[in-house]
């Protein structure tokens, strides 16, 4: 199975501390996810054909 990176990009200077979660995601459609507990991900730029992929997801919390 393939893995890979959903990473959100720090917008403030600010420095931030961020949280990873271990997702299992499915893709709905161009820059948009959703993870099997119903969360919807979306991302700009990311053209990865997930079905039931394993994926960390690296969250911080004042990103946009």
């Amino acid at each position: 199975m393939r893995k890979f990176i959903f990473s959100i990009g720090l917008l403030l200077s600010l420095p931030v501390l961020a949280d990873f979660y271990k997702v299992t995601v499915t893709r709905i459609d161009s820059n948009l996810y959703k993870t099997n507990e119903g969360i919807f991900i979306e991302t700009q730029y990311c053209y990865e054909y997930a079905n039931r992929d394993e994926a960390v997801l690296s969250y911080e919390q004042y990103s946009y």
